[in-house]
């Protein structure tokens, strides 16, 4: 909780909670463009969920309580996952590197899409299924692990099958699943010739909508594609995989396998051939399994070596491998998987380790070697960025290797510690500290999102139809939180584009329309006119003429400023001081083309 603080409802949290409330009042948002064309909702029952915790709880409690679970879930499932491969110590390292490291699964460099999300979505929920699903199938409980591999798929079938073709893979040879990947390739690259449904490509348009918006589904350019980290978890797993001849070690070879191809069959649609349906897969995500799996199989190649003194050579490689990562690290991995796998070079190698070892000052060397290894690692792991910490009211700005510096020794002593006493003590007083710190949100949030959901409120007697679609550019998801209404161009409906082409239209002509108003915005250096979360789209105030402008859209009903304009008939509701304390206009669009 302390490595992944929660900072309230953002990034794709305000996505699962407006499908949650759709559920609730699907006849307010039918005219929204997020939901006109089919959300993502139809492909997940999570949102469902969500819609039940929404009747009992609050906005913001519901969603601070279900990205708790979230976590939760996702830390017992790995480290019920762990103990199934590992030993039982080295399965709560495994936990606690899945649970506190931020591990990205996506094609770009940079956090997007972490293993760990301290925000309600489905993506923890559905990934700790999976894993079960995994648990389970390495342990031979078959039916179990087939229900919680349907659970994962009920939740988010994206993540899901993958863990799914992983472990059917299992039962097949190599070239077994070869032939398959060739085979479902041809048949895909045949019909998006022939342009069937969804196996065509993507238009011009929508492709560069796609590609400069979400950035998750397709990377701008080469340069931004974070190629070394899944070929050295990839190269991993198939050293780990030559390590054991059991399930898991099959199962190793099977993730390597897939998450190999996925990759670079990701690359080819990203840049080159963008078939819609495996845009709208996104079979980059296979690359999960590959870490989540990697960090298992990393603890049984770090002890690989039987010599005792070739085992830190060893670990060294592997450390330079992992720093180098994006410079070819990955291949010292490759080369260590072809030494374990040629016999020959294998007594070459080890004829020569006997000749170093006999140079002088070698232990003090090494030992040199290691120290400095560990700190760069280390700081790698955990980089020097600076994090404000809110404790007890106050706010302090603390670098987060500190926070890594003062968690996993106390962590380390709780596993190390064998008299129970002492292991509860411990135990409990770090949970209790974690539990109050977690909560990273502002004050400014917390009284923000305590007016999500309270539709019931002085705004709805503004002239306010629940069935309206509302214009509010100063807070973006007002419209769906705040009002529980629809709305007309917001930078977050940008999202998920890539699922319908007419939905990115929509918007993309909205948005173009808004910014020939000429309003004051961004100065848009630097963004490009296919993003749809520019500013250059989104202003920071309006005028008499836009908002006249704007009311000229019949699909427009509703335009709320924080200004009057006296000629222009409107209402008033007030908002309290959570957000700036002043008085909202309503201007009633049906009324302003009566008058104009």
């Amino acid at each position: 909780m302390i490595a992944n603080p929660y900072y309230g409802i953002w990034h794709d949290a305000r996505i699962y909670l407006v499908m949650g409330l759709q559920h609730l009042e699907p006849e307010a948002f039918v005219r929204d463009v997020w939901f006109m064309f089919g959300a993502q909702d139809r492909y997940s029952l999570f949102d469902e969920f969500y819609s039940y915790v929404l009747q009992v709880l609050p906005v913001a409690q519901a969603a601070k309580l279900l990205a708790a679970l979230g976590g939760f879930f996702w830390m017992g499932a790995v480290l019920y996952f762990a103990k199934g491969i590992v030993s039982p110590k080295k399965a709560i390292y495994c936990a606690l590197i899945l649970g506190c490291v931020p591990l990205c699964y996506g094609m770009q460099d940079g956090a997007v899409l972490l293993l760990v999300e301290s925000f309600a979505n489905a993506r923890p929920f559905a990934l700790a299924s999976a894993v079960l699903g995994m648990a389970f199938f390495v342990r031979g409980y078959y039916f179990r692990s087939f229900l919680f591999f349907l659970l994962g798929l009920l939740i988010h079938p994206l993540l899901a099958i993958w863990a799914i073709l992983a472990c059917v893979g299992v039962f097949f040879s190599d070239i077994a699943l070869l032939v398959f990947l060739c085979v479902t390739v041809l048949a895909i690259g045949i019909a998006s010739i022939f342009g069937v449904g969804d196996f065509s490509l993507m238009d011009t348009t929508w492709y560069d909508l796609v590609k400069n918006t979400s950035v998750i589904v397709f990377p701008k350019d080469s340069e931004s594609v974070a190629w070394g980290a899944p070929l050295w978890w990839i190269s991993l797993l198939a050293l780990a995989g030559r390590m054991r001849s059991d399930k898991v070690g099959r199962l190793y070879d099977v993730v390597s396998f897939i998450s190999a191809w996925t990759f670079l069959i990701a690359i080819l649609v990203s840049f080159f051939f963008p078939v819609i349906f495996l845009a709208k897969v996104q079979v980059w995500r296979a690359y999960w399994v590959a870490l989540c799996l990697g960090v298992m199989a990393g603890t049984e190649v770090w002890s690989i070596p039987e010599n005792p003194r070739a085992k830190w050579l060893w670990r060294a490689v592997i450390c330079l491998s992992f720093l180098s990562a994006d410079a070819g690290g990955w291949i010292f991995i490759l080369l260590a998987w072809f030494y374990f796998s040629c016999n020959r070079f294998h007594g070459w190698v080890n004829a020569r380790w006997q000749t170093i070892e006999c140079f002088p000052l070698w232990r003090w060397g090494r030992m040199s070697v290691w120290c400095v290894l560990a700190i760069v690692v280390f700081l790698k792991i955990f980089p020097i960025q600076y994090r404000e910490v809110m404790i007890g009211g106050g706010k302090f700005e603390i670098a987060y290797v500190l926070l890594a510096v003062l968690i996993f020794p106390v962590v380390i002593a709780c596993i190390s510690f064998s008299h129970d006493v002492v292991l509860m003590v411990l135990s409990i007083s770090f949970a209790v500290f974690s539990f109050f710190v977690w909560d990273q949100r502002s004050l400014e949030t917390m009284r923000l999102e305590s007016f999500y959901g309270v539709h019931s409120g002085e705004w709805l007697s503004s002239g306010i139809k629940k069935e309206d679609v509302v214009y509010w550019p100063k807070i973006d998801s007002g419209p769906w939180f705040i009002l529980g209404a629809a709305g007309y161009a917001q930078s977050v409906q940008g999202v998920g584009i890539v699922f319908s082409r007419e939905h990115a239209s929509l918007l993309y002509r909205r948005e173009r329309m808004i910014k020939g108003l000429g309003l004051p915005k961004g100065n848009g250096i630097g963004e490009n006119e296919f993003d749809l979360h520019a500013s250059m789209f989104h202003p920071f105030s309006l005028t008499r003429k836009s908002v006249v402008a704007l009311c000229q859209d019949n699909d427009l009903d509703i335009v709320v400023d924080d200004v009057r304009y006296s000629s222009l008939p409107s209402n008033m509701f007030y908002l309290g001081g959570g957000v700036s304390g002043k008085a909202w206009y309503v201007f009633d669009c049906r009324e302003i083309r009566k008058i104009i």
